[in-house]
């Protein structure tokens, strides 16, 4: 439920943000609302490339007595 109410905030930004972009004088906060809108996948593009894949694996199939 959380996680539905987020992602309906979320798209409210770029909604919000194109709408008053393109319809009115406030540029700036249309602006700031669609860059609102890009900074979680930034995050999460971000943060899938920072992950070495080799470490991981190597950590999850170390066998230990």
């Amino acid at each position: 439920m959380i996680a539905l109410l987020l992602l309906i905030g979320w798209l409210f930004f770029l909604i919000s943000g194109i709408a008053i972009l393109l319809a009115s004088k406030y540029r700036k906060t249309g602006i700031t609302l669609i860059i609102l809108f890009l900074i979680p996948p930034g995050w999460l593009v971000y943060g899938i490339s920072q992950l070495d894949a080799s470490a991981c694996l190597l950590d999850c199939f170390e066998y230990r007595i």
